[in-house]
């Protein structure tokens, strides 16, 4: 029979030998993490990078529109003003 101090330091290896797989599987499972992280880090950049260069371009349209819209403004001012000095014109012909 082996003795009691053999028992327990059979007991102890094995008890060693299971935390050494259990902190390999976690090292393992650890890296596989940081990978996945990598990647989602890397596709967050791509996507800031393109809502970025969208809104420049929105940006950019926005402004167009704005002074497309102030020219159409001034346009339809000028043609409210045209169609006042039409109407005193026939007004004045129809009065004779």
């Amino acid at each position: 029979m082996a003795s009691p101090t053999a028992v327990c330091l059979r007991q102890v290896l094995h008890q060693l030998h299971e935390k050494e797989e259990s902190n390999k599987k976690l090292t393992q499972e650890v890296d596989k993490l940081q990978l996945k992280f990598g990647v989602v880090r890397h596709q967050m950049g791509l996507l800031y990078e393109e809502f970025g260069t969208e809104r420049h371009t929105w940006m950019e349209e926005r402004g167009a529109f704005k002074e497309e819209n102030a020219l159409l403004e001034e346009k339809i001012q000028s043609l409210r003003i045209k169609l006042e000095e039409y109407e005193g014109h026939l007004k004045a012909i129809t009065d004779g």
